[in-house]
């Protein structure tokens, strides 16, 4: 596997905002073609890069939901995941993958 040298560029570095505004503009074809090493990249350029990439993939639900599950799978067992994150994951599941959606009682 190549190691991919971190791209997190100065604050006002003109080029590195090129690159992460070509990457944003592409990101459906990327998460298309490989979702995890799309989040792999976002994640090195800049953290905050993920949950923009998830807004821009609202237009398409199954990307949004494929990106989604690929962060989700790969937190840490200490990570935090944002309560917005997971409920949108479990809208994205119960509208696209109703089958994938278990429902306890209370009772149960």
């Amino acid at each position: 596997m190549k190691v991919i040298p971190k791209l997190k560029g100065p604050p006002k570095d003109p080029e590195f905002d090129t690159l992460k505004s070509l990457i944003l503009a592409s990101l459906r074809e990327l998460v298309t073609i490989d979702s995890e090493r799309t989040r792999e990249i976002l994640l090195l350029m800049d953290k905050s890069l993920e949950s923009t990439a998830i807004k821009f993939l609202e237009q398409s639900p199954n990307l949004q939901l494929s990106f989604l599950e690929k962060i989700l799978q790969r937190r840490g067992p200490d990570s935090q995941i944002s309560d917005e994150l997971l409920v949108l994951h479990i809208h994205l599941l119960c509208k696209l993958e109703p089958k994938k959606v278990h429902i306890k009682s209370q009772g149960a």
